[in-house]
């Protein structure tokens, strides 16, 4: 168990009867019938020692209680060698397949099902083993995720990720370095303050302590904002044209942040290789027993859509409503209007469908992300949660004009306009 301590402000403080997350220091242990070891500087990151070490007789403190779920993980595969065997697995799986098949069908019939009871037993032990061997892998590296509990499999180290982040963070530089825009840009100003007052406002959280954040700005229209395992973010003027105040980017950004301080990406890259290393076991045995290319080629087609539409997407849309609900919660303790989440979604769902956006219209079931609407009535849900916390972090009342009559303003005055019914309508010249 480690024991996270984080000093409070003196109008933070509160006492509950009976609940030991709040504890006062004595100067020799954190609570009564708590040994002094128990708050040692050997369950602490040196950070958090020192920070103990300022403790003294009479301070007040909020002490979390963190679990260590995460299990070591001595078969995981280094990034670059789980890359190769997913891009190279699945044309090995077709090889072999066809292999088998042609091999097969070379045998008389009689040899087929006397050899098919000779090794029935063996098939059907490599089966039972392989299924254990996948299992026991998968519960070897079940974690739980800060803040939701959610347990989840990930099978990368934090090191691990991190190089392979550092290679995305390059690949990005390079391939936008004609968007980028110079530090001395205006628009860096918005951008720095939003985030500066989510980091600080966070800062007790360990993984925004310790991670070094900065900015970029690509200029591009593009409605988009990423943050990357670095710490390192990007932010599209698209979004911050769209975007109607601070409040509402504080909520775009805590939502990317809490990506980071999620996990997400490591998380998403460690199921879609463990789906993909069982994928590439069936495509064999697909390519193997069905009687033609064509069948095994269509067979492989619609099951590799069948894990996007029943596993892929399903699971990217739940990362996103658990960065939505997370990153609402760090927007509250830096006292942003988190009433302006649901409005900002309200106003990209009627800005999409005015400018015909193509992406907008496709079926929340076939997406990455939850559809607009979606997310404004979910975050709807979360917001009297997100306001408690606020009022806990002692945040300034919040003003009395409701946001939802800015939106209402939007719908309005883009009702007037001429709204582009056809998304392909400004590639279409019409011949008179």
């Amino acid at each position: 168990m480690i024991l996270r301590a984080v000093r409070l402000r003196p109008e933070q403080f509160f006492f509950r009867t009976g609940r030991s997350n709040l504890w006062t220091w004595s100067g020799r242990s954190a609570q009564p019938g708590f040994p002094a070891n128990v708050v040692s500087r050997t369950t602490l990151s040196p950070s958090e020692s020192l920070l103990l070490r300022s403790l003294k007789p009479g301070d007040k403190w909020l002490v979390h209680r963190e679990f260590q779920t995460t299990c070591v993980r001595n078969f995981a595969f280094p990034p670059l060698i789980a890359a190769v065997i997913r891009l190279v697995g699945k044309p090995v799986a077709v090889l072999v397949g066809r292999y088998v098949r042609n091999k097969w069908a070379e045998l008389p019939k009689e040899q087929r099902a006397g050899l098919f009871q000779a090794h029935r037993h063996k098939l059907a032990i490599a089966t039972v083993g392989l299924a254990l061997f996948g299992f026991v892998y998968y519960e070897m590296h079940i974690e739980e995720t800060p803040f939701t509990k959610r347990r989840r499999f990930i099978v990368f180290t934090q090191k691990q990720f991190a190089e392979v982040a550092e290679q995305q963070r390059k690949m990005l530089f390079e391939s936008m370095k004609d968007k980028l825009l110079p530090a001395k840009h205006p628009a860096y100003a918005q951008v720095n303050r939003v985030a500066q007052r989510l980091i600080r406002a966070n800062n007790d959280i360990p993984i925004i302590h310790d991670q070094k954040w900065s900015v970029t700005l690509i200029g591009d229209k593009e409605k988009n904002a990423f943050v990357l395992p670095t710490g390192h973010i990007f932010v599209f003027l698209g979004m911050l044209e769209m975007v109607a105040n601070d409040d509402q980017l504080g909520v775009v950004l805590g939502h990317e942040m809490a990506h980071t301080i999620l996990g997400h990406g490591a998380e998403q890259v460690s199921v879609s290789h463990f789906v993909d290393y069982f994928v590439i076991i069936v495509m064999s045995a697909l390519w193997a027993i069905l009687p033609s290319d064509v069948i095994s080629g269509f067979s492989t087609y619609v099951m590799n859509k069948i894990v996007d539409v029943m596993l892929h997407l399903p699971y990217s849309r739940l990362l996103e409503t658990e960065a939505d609900e997370v990153g609402l919660r760090l927007s509250a303790k830096a006292c942003f209007d988190v009433r302006e989440s649901v409005s900002f979604w309200q106003r990209m769902n009627i800005v999409s469908h005015f400018e015909g956006d193509v992406a907008a219209q496709v079926p929340e079931f076939l997406s990455t992300h939850p559809t607009h609407e979606t997310r404004a009535q979910k975050l709807e849900e979360s917001v009297p949660k997100a306001l408690e916390l606020r009022k806990e972090c002692n945040c300034p009342p919040l003003p009395l004009r409701n946001p939802q009559l800015d939106v209402a303003a939007l719908k309005a005055k883009l009702s007037k306009a001429d709204a582009v019914d056809d998304p392909w309508k400004p590639f279409i010249v019409v011949i008179k």
